[in-house]
Formats: structure tokens, sequence, C-alpha cells
């Protein structure tokens, strides 16, 4: 099924100005090889926190003292050019494609300025306009936020990290705080203690209107390429692809390898992806997904960028009310759910493949025509 002519909207290069079009192509003309061909076993970071002054890091997948086992990194796919080169000695590159590609989303919690002063010094609001670019943040310096905070508590590593709001009595020590990250620094997860923190920068200075950025940004996945079958290659044994059609002793196939992503519950644009990690709750050292809930509407924004088939860059909110969410991976493609439905929906028989040929003929002046036996 890979090279059928069945996937609508595929693109590629129209003439030598570089203007793109849509054509019926087939799977490789949307999806690169390492979307279906790469899988990353082992540590990656999900989540660099600098909202209490330092960089601390909530990890997922196989820890990184031990060897890469069963467990993978859960990835998102969006589009990318599979070549910036669009035309080539003035003819249409034939190559050029738009493609879904495997990224790792990593996320950066930061304090923003929203308020009237300026927080870090550059001359510019948020909202002000620079050189004729709106100005989309006023980031604090980090120096701002560290010297609020204590940093009391040594972790594993020996390393002294955040632990506690300095000043504010019901959060100035670490076990008033209910999560932490993977360092052992205290993180923000509820609504008490933003608000306990935007209270303490807004009595610095009036202009002071702190809002926690959960910035989450795509690193594309090159490497890693798996072996189809196992026990070859220097994966260990381990062996990954996405739609491996199963075959009998004879090489037959007995099943294709469709429900990998058509009408499944993972693949490339089903099921959710976490995008702030695993916390650790303080009180009884268990891990934990990251959730973080807020009081007000404007405490928080939480974006994750991605591209659509037509290259336009969007973002993602994974908001849902005053809390975070995990995002679906059709929204990384900039689908909707009518489309993930008809997606679904999509079997191998429908465009015929495993089915045995039947000839239908015709009849000859309203007779029939009929097979010998």
């Amino acid at each position: 099924g890979l090279l059928a002519n069945i996937v609508p909207s595929a693109r590629r290069i129209a003439d030598a100005s570089g203007t793109e079009e849509t054509f019926v192509g087939n799977h490789l003309d949307v999806l690169s090889c390492t979307t279906c061909h790469v899988q990353k076993r082992y540590t990656a970071a999900r989540l660099v926190d600098y909202s209490t002054g330092g960089r601390y890091y909530n990890l997922t997948g196989t820890p990184p003292d031990q060897t890469p086992s069963g467990e993978s990194v859960q990835l998102a796919y969006t589009w990318k050019e599979n070549t910036t080169r669009k035309v080539i000695e003035g003819q249409p590159n034939p190559e050029w494609r738009r493609q879904i590609f495997p990224f790792n989303y990593v996320t950066s919690s930061y304090w923003d300025n929203v308020g009237t002063a300026d927080a870090n010094g550059d001359g510019f609001h948020t909202g002000d306009l620079n050189a004729g670019q709106t100005v989309v943040g006023d980031p604090f310096f980090q120096r701002t936020i560290k010297d609020q905070f204590s940093f009391d508590y040594v972790n594993g590593r020996n390393d002294r990290v955040a632990s506690g709001l300095a000043g504010v009595l019901s959060l100035d020590d670490r076990g008033e705080w209910q999560l932490a990250s993977q360092d052992g620094s205290v993180l923000f997860s509820n609504g008490a203690e933003i608000d306990a923190f935007q209270a303490v920068l807004n009595g610095l200075n009036a202009g002071y209107q702190p809002r926690l950025d959960l910035e989450s940004r795509p690193f594309l996945l090159a490497h890693n390429v798996m072996p189809i079958r196992s026990g070859v290659g220097l994966s260990g044994g381990t062996s990954y692809a996405l739609g491996v059609p199963d075959r009998d002793a004879l090489g037959q196939v007995t099943a294709y390898g469709c429900n990998d992503c058509h009408g499944g519950s993972a693949g490339v644009f089903n099921g959710s992806l976490s995008l702030l990690g695993t916390a650790r709750r303080i009180s009884d050292g268990s891990d934990e997904p990251l959730t973080i809930s807020w009081n007000d509407a404007d405490d928080v924004q939480a974006m994750a960028f991605a591209w659509d088939r037509q290259g336009n860059s969007f973002a993602v909110d994974f908001t849902a009310g005053n809390q975070t969410r995990e995002p679906q991976r059709w929204e990384f493609l900039a689908y909707d759910a009518g489309r993930v439905a008809a997606l679904n929906a999509v079997t191998p028989v429908i465009f015929g493949l495993g089915v045995d040929p039947v000839a239908e003929i015709a009849t000859i002046n309203g007779i029939a025509a009929t097979i010998p036996q």
C-alpha cells in the first residue's frame, strides 16, 4: 500500500517559480522515512523549568542510568519540507515534498511580564512594536526570579536547587509545595503557588504582572533508524516500524499493518502527548504526570508550535479551562476531528489490498455470460 496513489492533497512543485501544487500521491509522498522507522528509546528532556531561577529538567523515556528497553519517548508528528531546494537549475525539483516528520517536543517554563514595566531592560514591553514587529514577550531576568527563592535543598547529585519561596510563610519550606522536578527543585503546579509568586513580584514593582509561559518547541529526529526485523543491525535485537505487515512462513501477507495508524490508538495522528513530563510528589516521592492548574485566566499561557501541510506555522493551545492538558497528535498536523475520523475509517479492503480479484463479465443481448465448469 505504500506506493498506491491513494493519498489526496500531497504537495509537489508545479513550475520553475517554485509554486506548490497538490496531487494524489502515495504514502511516501507525505511521510518521511523517519516517521515510520525511528523510535526514540532513551532519555529525552520534556520540560526545562526556568520558573524558579535555575534550569531544571523533567525527563521522559528510559532513565539515563538504565539500558533502553521497551519504554520509548512519546513523539509528535508535524509537517516539514524534505529539502528547501524547490527549484534546481531552473526546473522544479521532482524530489521536493512536504512530508510528516517525527519530533521530540521540549517545553520551556518561564515567567513573562505582561504588565506595564520593562522586565528585562531592553526598552520594550509586551505588545510594543520593534522595527515593525510586535513584541510577543518581556521575560524576566533569571536573577530577578532566583532572588525570590531559597536554595536549602541538596539533591542526589549534591546540587542545591530551589526549595521555597523566600519570605512567604506558606511556601518558604519545600514540604509546603506539592510537586518537584526530577532534579528535586520545587515546581509550580497550582493556583496558590502561582498567585503567591505573582504577589511577590508585584510587590517589587507595580508594573510587574508575571505570567507563567509554557512554550513547547519541536526538535527534529533524524537518527535511531530501527531495523524492520529483529536480530539485525545495532539495536540490540529490537525491531520497529509502523505499518509492517504480518507474513506467513512463505512470505505471503496475512495481515496489513495499516491499523498501526488508521483506527488505532497511537501512530502518527492518534493518541495524546504529554508536553510536561513527569513530576515527583514531595510528600511521598511518587511520580505522576505533571499537570498545572491556576486561578485566573491570564495566569498561564501554554503553546506548542507546529506546521500545517501548506508550511504555515501555528500554535496548539494545550490548556483546557484553567489547567494544562495533553494535546492529541492530530492537532500538531492541523487536522480536525472530521479528517481524523476519515483516516481512521481507512482499511486495506477499501483500496483493494489483500482482496482476490473477481472477474465481472458483461451480459450480451441481456443474457448473462456463463463460465464453463
